[in-house]
């Protein structure tokens, strides 16, 4: 999460949408591997939609992480043009998702004694 986080912020300090996006990608499937377990470095989008199915994440994060490869992938494959602040709105958004998988998956690993508390 430490190293999304870093990752995210010099990010947002770039002023090449494609640059952008391309790392972007990169480190959201890097963060999905040591966070979730899921190979997402080595696979397309559409596997990691297919293995998110099977994952301990909530189908809202699943799918906000798929929209936002898919965003990635259109302005990498399909150089799409992307302004300024759909960039900034597309940080945003992986920081909230990392945010929301990290809550997930503390609330997962605590006892269910601690839950009922």
């Amino acid at each position: 999460f430490a190293a999304l986080q870093k990752e995210l912020d010099r990010l947002s300090q770039l002023d090449a949408p494609e640059t952008v996006h391309v790392d972007l990608s990169l480190a959201l499937r890097h963060y999905l591997d040591g966070a979730v377990g899921i190979p997402a470095p080595e696979r397309t989008t559409g596997e990691i939609q297919r293995l998110l199915r099977h994952w301990p994440l909530s189908p809202d994060l699943a799918r906000g992480y798929v929209t936002l490869l898919r965003a990635c992938d259109g302005v990498k494959f399909a150089r799409l043009e992307v302004a300024p602040p759909v960039v900034r709105q597309r940080l945003d958004l992986a920081r909230s998702l990392a945010e929301s998988t990290e809550t997930e998956l503390a609330a997962q690993r605590q006892p269910e004694s601690e839950v009922a508390a």
